[in-house]
């Protein structure tokens, strides 16, 4: 778990190299969405802030890595295993229910749902070819972030999809929903 955040930590800390993109996969999207009912219901979670600032929300970009940048990571709040309780396990950062907020979403929120290996492989890609490495398949997150609000990979999505290949949501550690539109939710 430590040595992916310290990747990522060394993509944020310098300039990232865009690597030359040798092709896309998935070119027609398959994803599969919430049901609208699930969506009206649906309440989530972020540490670290009181309050909710669109203003600083960042949009998608894809940085060759597992993960995208940008967006606002959360978990729902009735999940069995959401951020909190990773952080209890791996003891990482202290995630204060003081310095957090809940969100829910619009009814017509476009939530995608990752709920195992064969939803990933659905998902658009695109394969690098990294300097000293083979060729690395990776989601485009930043084409999803057209199409849909919000990813939500379920816990059996992390159970399926953190060591799978040839593409992976390696670092994904806890059932999370990654908002990608901030204006497909608000604060409660």
């Amino acid at each position: 778990m430590i040595n992916y955040a310290f990747e990522y930590l060394k993509l944020k800390l310098k300039d990232i190299i865009n690597y030359p993109i040798i092709s896309y996969k998935n070119k027609d999207l398959k994803i599969k969405l919430c049901d609208k009912d699930v969506v009206s219901n649906l309440t989530v979670i972020h540490y670290g802030r009181k309050h909710f600032n669109p203003f600083v929300f960042e949009p998608i970009r894809n940085i060759n890595y597992f993960k995208p940048d940008g967006g606002l990571w959360t978990s729902p709040v009735n999940s069995n295993y959401g951020w909190i309780d990773w952080n209890k396990q791996y003891k990482w950062i202290f995630c204060d229910p003081s310095k957090s907020f809940k969100l829910r979403f619009y009814d017509n929120a476009k939530i995608m749902i990752i709920d195992g290996k064969e939803d990933l492989n659905e998902l658009p890609t695109y394969i690098v070819k990294e300097f000293g490495h083979k060729e690395v398949e990776y989601v485009d997150f930043k084409r999803l972030s057209k199409v849909c609000d919000a990813i939500w990979l379920t816990e059996k999505g992390v159970e399926e999809t953190e060591s799978s290949y040839p593409v992976s949501l390696s670092g994904w550690d806890c059932e999370t929903i990654l908002i990608m539109n901030k204006n497909c939710c608000y604060q409660i």
